[in-house]
């Protein structure tokens, strides 16, 4: 719809601009006499001829010659026109108004008209005007071949980063589920009421992983549905955690990025001070206001566990988030992360 738009103002204004140009030019032939057919006959040879030299340079001998570098063969055939279009123009006897000035010229000098060659002045303006047009096409095809160089150059490197974004989604702490599948033993043993619950919750969060995150975008109903499997899965590995998640999404159907928050929850879990309940909760927001996702996460750090050289910890998941952030949601996402020594908050906003 873009593009189209774009395609239909470049057009309107190549006819506004040609148009404005005939007129022009038939006003100035319009002084010299008062043959009205004979004017406007000229003007659309004059325009045409401008016209297709533009369009000749701008679509074939710009991007066919000068960009690929044949510079001899741009050269000859850019030569080739500055002279001949002059002479065309003259043998339609479109200089009509220098010929008439100089004609007076002669006259009142009393100088003898045969001693006058008009061919000079006019080529001389025919090489000029038709080298700005060649100029000023030559200028707007290098232009767009730029444009369009830098827009493909973004578009290869978006790839590139969706092609590792997905491959980032595909590795996503891979360590959590066999740890989940470790605890089953006990939980089965130690509290057996809940094992039900444990397996159904890891076999839903397994479902989401291996089916639905294969899409670029899932309702945000089901990464929600997520995150709380994944707090309960936590709480009850270790009763000591205490997390305030509060929701208020209208539209659920709204889309998003599967597992775009998940990496700032584990990091929560696992940088967060649990000693006793309520003292040091880690509390979770994700809220919808103006067609906006806010997603707002705070713990407290732990710098014991910072500190640790166990890769699980080595906090890439945040750089990967921001690096799927730039590619699903360039130009469409806020995010803020203030780290203050005591509690790492994060604010995140994304739009369509």
């Amino acid at each position: 719809m873009g593009v189209n738009r774009k395609n239909k103002l470049s057009l309107i204004f190549q006819l506004i601009f040609w148009g404005l140009l005939f007129l022009l030019t038939n006003w100035v032939f319009g002084i010299q006499s008062n043959d009205t057919l004979q004017d406007l006959i000229r003007s659309l040879v004059v325009v045409s001829i401008f016209a297709c030299i533009s369009y000749l340079n701008f679509i074939v001998l710009t991007p066919s010659f000068l960009i690929k570098r044949k510079y001899f063969l741009f050269t000859v055939i850019t030569l080739l026109i500055l002279i001949i279009v002059p002479f065309v123009l003259i043998h339609f006897d479109l200089f009509l108004l220098l010929h008439e000035r100089h004609g007076s010229t002669i006259h009142n000098s009393h100088i003898s008209a045969s001693r006058f060659n008009p061919i000079r002045p006019k080529f001389t303006i025919g090489l000029l005007v038709t080298s700005i047009f060649i100029f000023v096409s030559t200028i707007i095809s290098l232009m767009i071949d730029y444009i369009n160089n830098e827009k493909q150059k973004i578009l290869s490197e978006n790839e590139r980063l969706l092609v590792e974004a997905r491959y980032i989604r595909t590795q996503l702490n891979p360590h959590f589920f066999l740890n989940a599948l470790n605890n089953l033993n006990s939980i089965v043993r130690l509290a057996p009421k809940h094992a039900q619950r444990y397996i159904d919750t890891l076999a839903d969060m397994m479902r989401y992983i291996t089916y639905d995150c294969k899409k670029n975008k899932i309702v945000i109903e089901k990464e929600i549905s997520y995150i709380r499997n994944y707090i309960y899965l936590q709480q009850i590995k270790d009763h000591s955690i205490s997390v305030h998640f509060n929701v208020d999404i209208q539209n659920k159907q709204v889309l998003i990025e599967p597992m775009l928050l998940m990496p700032f929850i584990e990091n929560a879990f696992k940088y967060g001070i649990f000693f006793s309940d309520d003292v040091y909760p880690i509390k979770i927001s994700i809220y919808e206001r103006e067609n906006r996702i806010i997603f707002q996460c705070e713990n407290s750090i732990n710098y014991d566990v910072k500190n640790n050289n166990d890769p699980s910890y080595s906090g890439l998941g945040i750089v990967n988030v921001k690096k799927r952030l730039n590619v699903n949601y360039r130009g469409k996402h806020s995010l803020q992360i203030i780290d203050d020594g005591i509690t790492y908050a994060v604010n995140l906003s994304i739009w369509s």
